[in-house]
């Protein structure tokens, strides 16, 4: 198949250059990076434009800089989650929710361009469907996503994802980067090629799924499967960046939060006829009891470094209190599994319960709240056997440790006791 020929943009912006994307040559910003949130910028003015995450169409965007991660549509590096008056503004839904009034239509499907590692990676990416496609959506399934869901389950999403997947492209191809993204782990050789198929299946199903004028009755199915699948995929992004400082990676996990709460906005206004699809179950299944009590006594030494800190006003404490309630019914969880769920269910979701009082903190770099984030990297510890997690953990705690500096290190004996001799 002859590729489809169209008029070159010599006078394109860089980015859309560098992604070998066909331009509109829109100033100060092209519809492509107007649709990703990407920096644009042109080679006669070089003039950036940023959009804050809170007016956002897109979900989050993480800064990258290594090759890997480049083109990444999570790459946006202006935090942006507060105000002018460094006030937070929590995002309402992965794609500014069930609106779409502020959503620009991607003009141009991104193109991908011929892979040169072998007659395997080859194949034109304007062609509707080709052998990389096939491999990736065979590779596909409900427990390389949420590998917390039981055998049950798995069969059931799977079948509900390939009968909406048909009827709705943007879920088809969050369901291809996903999977892409998970071939990039199991075949370090292919890394790059598949994490580079991976971001740009990517970019173009949040392109499809902003394009799309209402979510209803037809297409809430598809919606909150598409907004599941994409906010794993982002927390899997998040917890694999080791690029820029600190400050980066806590900025984009402030930012994965913010995504994960805007599902619950989607899944709300959808959630009638939720229950009365074929999600039913899992929708049932997933949903946390919020209301119920603790047990162990894992956060016992954070809940009385919390009270005792002169630094914190009374509502952030209050919040950094209960972001540790929810801490401790992650570790009941793992240390006592709840009939017929995960015992790692709520490692996965922690970020839904976070107060918004408490993403705040993070955002502003606050050390109470970071070392809070210390209990939480003990918890992805006990999930380093996920592809999801890797040693995810490990990395925060040590990039903690080196954060707060020895003056701290009385909040963190714990953790690296974890770390040392086990959970018990």
């Amino acid at each position: 198949m002859h590729r489809r020929g169209h008029r070159k943009s010599r006078n394109g912006c860089i980015e859309c250059k560098r992604r070998h994307m066909k331009c509109d040559e829109s100033r100060p910003k092209c519809a492509n990076c107007t649709t990703v949130h990407r920096q644009c910028q042109y080679a006669d003015s070089q003039v950036s434009s940023r959009v804050p995450y809170a007016a956002s169409a897109t979900p989050i965007h993480a800064a990258n800089t290594s090759p890997a991660y480049t083109t990444s549509p999570f790459t946006e590096t202006s935090g942006t989650a507060r105000s002018a008056e460094d006030g937070f503004t929590p995002a309402l839904s992965p794609v500014s929710g069930l609106s779409r009034s502020h959503t620009t239509p991607q003009t141009s499907a991104p193109q991908t361009p011929r892979a040169a590692t072998g007659a395997h990676d080859a194949g034109d990416q304007d062609e509707p469907v080709n052998v990389m496609h096939a491999e990736l959506a065979f590779h596909f399934s409900m427990a390389t996503t949420s590998p917390e869901l039981d055998a049950k389950l798995v069969e059931m999403g799977n079948r509900v994802v390939v009968r909406e997947a048909i009827k709705s492209p943007f879920l088809l191809y969050e369901c291809l980067a996903v999977s892409a993204r998970h071939l990039s782990i199991l075949h370090p050789g292919r890394y790059e090629f598949f994490l580079r198929q991976s971001v740009q299946l990517q970019t173009k199903a949040i392109a499809m799924f902003n394009a799309t004028e209402s979510v209803d009755e037809s297409n809430c199915v598809a919606s909150v499967l598409f907004s599941s699948i994409l906010n794993r995929h982002a927390l899997i992004d998040v917890l694999a960046n080791r690029d820029g400082d600190f400050f980066s990676f806590v900025d984009r996990f402030v930012q994965s939060v913010l995504l994960q709460k805007g599902i619950r906005v989607v899944s709300k206004e959808a959630w009638p006829q939720l229950l009365e699809s074929d999600l039913r179950p899992i929708m049932k299944w997933a949903t946390p009891d919020r209301d119920i009590a603790t047990v162990g006594h894992h956060c016992d030494e954070l809940r009385r470094l919390i009270s005792l800190t002169p630094a914190l006003e009374p509502v952030d404490k209050e919040a950094c209190r209960r972001a540790t309630h929810f801490l401790q019914l992650a570790f009941d969880s793992v240390t006592n599994p709840p009939p017929g769920k995960s015992a790692h269910q709520i490692v996965y979701i922690w970020g839904i319960f976070l107060p918004d009082e408490f993403c705040a903190l993070l955002k502003s770099h606050r050390p109470e709240a970071i070392a809070v984030m210390a209990w939480y990297a003990v918890l992805l510890h006990q999930s380093r056997d996920n592809w999801q997690v890797g040693d995810a953990g490990v990395f925060m705690l040590n990039s903690i440790r080196d954060f707060l500096g020895p003056e701290w290190a009385h909040w963190l004996e714990w953790p690296f006791s974890v770390l040392r001799d086990g959970l018990h």
